[in-house]
């Protein structure tokens, strides 16, 4: 099993208009294309949107660090999330 991260970020005016799942399909062909068998992303807990987004897109929890970063002196977790196909 070969398991690639993917890393990307859509400004929120780009947000809801087919953008991201166009390149989340394109990351996605390029890497089975590679021989690779998952991706897996990682983000905010307070970010319910991409998690929305990632689950919608076979995306599943497997993993979440506790209290790992804050903004705006306020706490949250990083969930890693991975696809497999």
């Amino acid at each position: 099993m070969k398991t690639g991260m993917v890393t990307y970020f859509l400004l929120p005016e780009c947000t809801g208009k087919g953008l991201g799942k166009i390149l989340l399909e394109k990351l996605t062909s390029d890497a089975s294309d590679r021989g690779m068998t998952s991706l897996v992303a990682n983000m905010a807990s307070r970010n319910i949107p991409s998690i929305r987004f990632h689950q919608e897109n076979g995306f599943n929890e497997v993993g979440r660090l506790q209290t790992a970063g804050s903004k705006f002196n306020e706490p949250f977790d990083v969930i890693w999330m991975q696809k497999m196909f």
